[in-house]
């Protein structure tokens, strides 16, 4: 007679038999059950591997976190353009800046300007200010020996009896020893521009020295001196074009 496989009873090996494939069953059921954990586990970690994480940010270059916090204008970085003799120059890099520092072609009043800032500023402004911290300021007006200056306030009246001498001395023209006076005039000013440079002054302030009396008002001016040397040449200048008349 044909017995139905789940009637019971059961003779020991089928017992045996149903029990390990029930038991493999469970243990496949487990497995797939862990996988699926695993799985969860790591769709919940992908966020997270991608940098993405809710609780710190990641930015995936320094120009995205610059452009969050924002861009120091007076910071480091960026490219510097500055001006020299009245040209505007660059742009140049931050080792440049400095480098044109150490050189004192830059000064703490030169002017720089960069990406960012409104208006052109002083180098003492920006982040080079610390360049200068070890450099002595510039010696005041009343520590400069003027003597050299007082040579060139008189220079005009100095140059015509100069020209006057060379014409006794060659019988020439005295008309033609006119460089004489003009030629003493930018001696003198180079002379004293050079020793102002050396007490620590930006005489890139006070115009070029050929050009006297622009020389001589820009220099009292800096200085914080009377401008009375500027008053003597102007008016020994004045005598002097009379005289020639």
């Amino acid at each position: 007679m044909a017995r139905c496989g789940f009637c019971w009873p059961w003779s020991p090996a089928e017992s045996a038999t149903w029990f390990c494939a029930l038991s493999s069953i469970s243990k496949l059921h487990i497995i797939i059950s862990n996988v699926a954990t695993s799985q969860k586990a790591l769709a919940g970690m992908s966020p997270a591997l991608n940098g993405e994480f809710p609780f710190l940010p990641m930015h995936n270059s320094g120009k995205d976190m610059t452009m969050e916090q924002g861009e120091d204008v007076h910071g480091s970085g960026g490219e510097w353009h500055y001006e020299l003799n009245g040209a505007r120059l660059g742009p140049i890099s931050d080792a440049a800046v400095r480098a044109l520092i150490s050189e004192q072609k830059l000064t703490r009043n030169s002017f720089v300007w960069k990406k960012g800032l409104a208006d052109w500023t002083t180098v003492g402004n920006t982040i080079f200010s610390n360049e200068f911290i070890e450099s002595p300021p510039p010696l005041s007006g009343a520590a400069i020996d003027n003597s050299l200056v007082w040579w060139l306030a008189v220079a005009p009246l100095a140059g015509m009896f100069l020209a006057g001498f060379l014409s006794g001395l060659t019988q020439k023209d005295i008309g033609n020893f006119w460089w004489v006076t003009l030629a003493l005039n930018i001696v003198l000013s180079t002379l004293d521009e050079k020793k102002l440079q050396k007490a620590g002054h930006d005489t890139s302030r006070m115009g070029s020295a050929w050009l006297v009396p622009v020389y001589l008002y820009k220099r009292a001016e800096v200085l914080k001196q009377k401008n009375t040397y500027f008053i003597v040449w102007v008016v020994l200048f004045c005598l002097s074009l009379l005289a020639d008349a």
